[in-house]
């Protein structure tokens, strides 16, 4: 897994945005690096919809397992403090 185009940002929550090539050779695009009151945490590409007059987000991007998605976001924050 390797971090790509990781650029910082002045707009808190955002520290950064960045791209992720996994060892498959898949490339996830417009990943956030966030930070708040409960830590660090990365926010995932979604998709907003308008219906009815009103605003939706869908995940594009989306674990089933919370555990799985934990170990993930934890390798990819450690692949930052390194970048």
């Amino acid at each position: 897994m390797q971090i790509k185009d990781y650029e910082t940002t002045q707009r808190r929550p955002t520290i950064g945005t960045f791209s992720l090539v996994l060892d498959s050779g898949l490339i996830i695009k417009n990943l956030r690096h966030m930070a708040g009151g409960y830590g660090e945490w990365i926010a995932y590409p979604s998709q907003k919809v308008e219906k009815d007059g009103e605003t939706e987000y869908y995940h594009i991007v989306y674990f089933e397992d919370k555990d799985k998605k934990d170990l993930f976001q934890k390798q990819i924050l450690d692949l930052i403090y390194k970048y």
